[in-house]
Order: structure tokens, then C-alpha cells, then sequence
């Protein structure tokens, strides 16, 4: 009976050995992996502003005659950094003691001040850029008539342009009007270009936590960081994984507020591992 149970006991675990041994799962942290390539390669990109899609490619292949998975750079404009700005006032109103103007990457904000007003009902706010022509963007109310000092401001939530215009409308209680101020702001500024980057496999499938991606194949992308492993498994059932290790600019990554397109160059690292059990491959 005690050779019995004993030959059992070594059965159970010869089994549970060999179905670790044949588990395919490439997350599995006891799997090896073997690296099969490592680059860096330098492209240059043309960005134009006003394209809706910027996008850059990386084809890469893991043991198969066909790339596997495209690793897609995507890029966009970030934030906005003003350099400097100046204002030229071309009206003003007797009755508007003082008028400036802040601007910022995603606001122009318009302070100005009255010593007296007879019957205001209020300003329409004014916009245009250079060759276009005005538009209302907002109305402050008056005070009516008043012989005290009043302090206003309004605040237009657009990103500036290099050269643009602000109208004030100044409307009274008959219905009667007159423009009250007009403002010239010219700015200099750049926008930054950032890159994202995404995963799609085309002959294969992505393989993330563990389980294979949904809908994944031709039409799945997925997001990723840089140094994020990615699992992947191609049409001929080899399990992989890639990285990518370091994207840098190697040219100016700036747009200037007034250009319209940008040649720039950038270098991409990344690695392919092969994934592994000991000395055998998955096939």
C-alpha cells in the first residue's frame, strides 16, 4: 500500500510538471526569453499643421517573412509656450482711462477701466484675425451712466494666433453705438510636438495581460509607454515580446505659431525578444 500511494504521489508530480512545462502562456514570469533583434534607427517626418493625423511607422517582424506588428508614432501638437507679445491700442475712448490685455496659450484676457459712462448699456467683444474680418465673441454689461471709476474684464478662451484683433462695440440704451477701442496683439509663440505611440498586429495577435487582446488582428491598436513590454504571438505561433526603449527628437520639435509644416528627425530604440521554455521555442 506505502509503494502505491508512493508511485502516486511521484505521478502527480510528474504531471503537474509536465503541464507547466507545456503551458504556452508567454506572460508566465518562469519563461525565458531570447533577444532577437535590437535597433535604433533615425527617420525624419514632415509635420503639418493642418493635417488631422500625423503619423509615423515602424514595421517589425518576429521569425516570419511578413512584419508582424506595426508600431505606430503618432504625432501631435502639445501645449503652447508664449515667448512674448506686444499690444498697439488703434482706438480708445475718452471715457476707457486704460485697457490691457494678457495672453496666455489657451486665453486672451481684456481689463480696462471707465471714468464716467452716459447710458451704456454695455460692450460687445470684438475678434478677428489679420485678413479676416470682426466677430462677436461676448458682451459686457455697463453701468449705465455713472461718473465713478468702473474696472471690467473678459476673458476669450481660444489659443492665440501671430497676429490678431479686439473690437469693442459700445452699445447704449437707444440702440445707438460706437466702436470704443481696438486692439493690435502680436505674438510670438511655438507649439511643441509630442509623440504616442500604439501596437497593431497584422498577421498575429497582441497578447496583453495575459490574455489575448479583444478584436485583436488587422483592426486592434493599443496603447503603450516606452520600456512597456509587449506579448505578441504571430501567424506562425511564435510568442515574442517587444520594446521600445527610447524615442529622443534629434532636430527642433517646435512648430512656430506661424509655419505651417516641419521637417523634423527623431531616433527610435527598441528590442525584440523571442519567447522561450528552456531550449525550445513555442511553435
Amino acid at each position: 500500500m506505502f509503494i502505491k500511494m508512493k508511485v502516486s504521489i511521484y505521478s502527480i508530480i510528474i504531471l503537474i510538471a509536465f503541464l507547466t512545462g507545456c503551458s504556452e502562456n508567454p506572460t508566465n514570469s518562469n519563461k525565458n526569453s531570447i533577444l532577437t533583434e535590437s535597433k535604433t534607427i533615425t527617420e525624419d517626418f514632415v509635420f503639418n499643421r493642418d493635417s488631422a493625423f500625423n503619423s509615423d511607422t515602424l514595421s517589425i517582424s518576429l521569425e516570419s517573412s511578413k512584419p508582424d506588428v506595426y508600431v505606430l508614432i503618432n504625432f501631435y501638437l502639445a501645449q503652447r509656450n508664449i515667448h512674448s507679445y506686444s499690444i498697439t491700442i488703434l482706438q480708445n475712448d475718452s471715457a476707457i482711462t486704460s485697457a490691457s490685455f494678457v495672453v496666455r496659450p489657451d486665453y486672451t484676457e481684456i481689463f480696462w477701466t471707465t471714468s464716467y459712462e452716459v447710458n451704456n448699456l454695455g460692450w460687445e467683444i470684438q475678434r478677428k484675425d489679420s485678413n479676416e474680418t470682426y466677430s462677436a465673441v461676448g458682451f459686457v454689461n455697463g453701468s449705465g451712466t455713472s461718473t465713478e471709476t468702473r474696472n471690467y474684464s473678459f476673458r476669450h478662451n481660444v489659443s492665440p494666433s501671430k497676429l490678431f484683433f479686439y473690437r469693442f462695440k459700445q452699445i447704449y440704451f437707444d440702440g445707438s453705438f460706437e466702436y470704443a477701442l481696438e486692439a493690435k496683439i502680436e505674438v510670438e509663440a511655438t507649439d511643441s510636438i509630442k509623440a504616442e505611440f500604439f501596437i497593431t498586429a497584422e498577421n498575429g495577435a497582441i497578447i496583453y495581460d495575459g490574455e489575448i487582446a479583444p478584436d485583436s488582428g488587422y483592426t486592434y491598436n493599443l496603447s503603450f509607454n516606452l520600456n512597456d513590454l509587449i506579448y505578441f504571438r504571430n501567424s506562425f505561433s511564435h510568442y515574442g515580446k517587444i520594446r521600445i526603449q527610447s524615442f529622443n527628437f534629434l532636430s527642433d520639435h517646435y512648430l512656430n505659431i506661424d509655419e505651417s509644416y516641419k521637417k523634423i528627425f527623431y531616433n527610435l530604440s527598441y528590442e525584440v525578444f523571442l519567447q522561450t521554455n528552456g531550449d525550445r521555442t513555442f511553435f
